[in-house]
């Protein structure tokens, strides 16, 4: 059960949070307001270590985001939002962990964990991949391996998918120390707010590492087939927007137009948790 303690810090802890990263232009209003909501539940019902888990993604997504280049600035204008998270980035990014976070308190099990880990796993393998993937030439477009623009959704190289591994390593071992850290000090008065639990060691490891990239792949994959890509009839160019950057309406020109690229980000993130869910209940006692 939710604890009040847990819930007023997690409430300081991603007001803090929210409001630094709209002080840094990092968040818009709405990006701040369901970084809150979504910093206070997986506070509330996970507890620091998975709220810290997520904070690491975010922290590393924007150090990426910032390396310059002059392939980044082209893709940009065309295919990726860049600039200040909003509100559907947040949400396509958290929600799925605040779910599990939830889920965890109703029904403990070591496996939350892993899911909530994995989903954040695809989401730091996807961006990772795709900051440093648009300093690469000519990547090739995950179904039939041809080559295309830089930036294009489903678009994958060799500098990309080595960093969606990395990043979902990354996230996979930052969740073993924190939660063997976690574990060593939740004693005596900090016992409501640490709640020890053990996560399942190098299986934990490989599985997330595992699932996220999958959920990475599984990103490029929905992109490349079924998020809505657009054409600016005046430019000539294939675009994700609805609003070229001539001020055009573009056509929709494959895929759907309700599914953009939030939509990909969740759906990939939930493949990623339901496989890492299964074979947590069936590698992990």
């Amino acid at each position: 059960m939710v604890s009040f303690v847990n819930v007023l810090l997690g409430l300081i802890v991603a007001l803090v949070l929210a409001i630094f990263a709209f002080k840094k232009q990092e968040l818009t209003d709405g990006g701040t307001l369901a970084a809150l909501f979504v910093g206070l539940t997986i506070f509330a019902f996970g507890g620091w270590t998975w709220l810290l888990l997520l904070v690491f993604f975010f922290l590393s997504s924007n150090l990426l985001t910032r390396l310059k280049h002059p392939l980044k600035s082209e893709a940009y204008e065309e295919f990726a939002k860049g600039g200040a998270r909003d509100f559907w980035q947040v949400l396509a990014n958290g929600a799925l962990p605040a779910l599990a976070a939830i889920a965890n308190s109703v029904m403990p099990s070591p496996a939350w964990f892993a899911v909530a880990a994995s989903f954040i796993a695809s989401s730091t393998a996807d961006t990772w991949a795709t900051e440093i993937g648009l300093m690469s030439k000519n990547p090739r477009l995950i179904t039939n391996f041809k080559r295309v623009p830089t930036g294009t959704s489903g678009a994958v190289s060799q500098r990309g998918l080595a960093f969606a591994f990395l990043g979902a390593l990354f996230i996979a071992i930052a969740g073993v120390l924190l939660n063997a850290f976690n574990n060593v000090i939740s004693v005596g008065v900090l016992s409501d707010v640490l709640v020890k639990q053990f996560v399942g060691g190098k299986k934990f490891i490989l599985i997330v590492a595992v699932c996220g990239f999958i959920g990475s792949l599984v990103d490029s994959l929905l992109g490349a087939t079924v998020q809505g890509i657009y054409y600016c009839d005046k430019c000539g160019k294939e675009t994700e927007k609805t609003i070229h950057k001539c001020g055009l309406r573009t056509r929709l020109l494959k895929g759907f137009e309700k599914v953009d690229n939030d939509a990909v980000n969740f759906l990939s993130s939930l493949a990623a948790g339901g496989l890492a869910y299964f074979l947590m209940e069936r590698l992990v006692p």
